[in-house]
């Protein structure tokens, strides 16, 4: 029992280890992303033209998923704006 709990401790601090290298490596993705953004004078990220020399080959899948991620963000908002508008219709 003991050595099953400690593997399982392991396993929560490589779990925790990992997820502040993915952590890490969105924050050094997203400060590239807003220096090209503010370098070509952009309100928005989804309107930069990233180079994939800019931002490294091995950043655009995480791009692509802050952009996917940004994109859920904001459908559950639409989403809940037209929810919230039907309620004050309704009599």
């Amino acid at each position: 029992a003991v050595t099953r709990v400690d593997r399982m401790k392991r396993e929560v601090e490589e779990t925790a280890f990992w997820t502040e290298v993915e952590r890490a490596h969105h924050t050094a993705t997203w400060s590239k992303i807003l220096v090209a953004q503010t370098s070509v004078g952009k309100q928005n990220c989804w309107e930069v033209d990233v180079e994939v020399e800019a931002l490294g080959a091995d950043k655009l899948p995480v791009f692509v998923k802050v952009l996917e991620v940004l994109k859920i963000d904001f459908q559950c908002h639409l989403d809940a704006m037209d929810s919230s508008r039907k309620e004050n219709r309704q009599p």
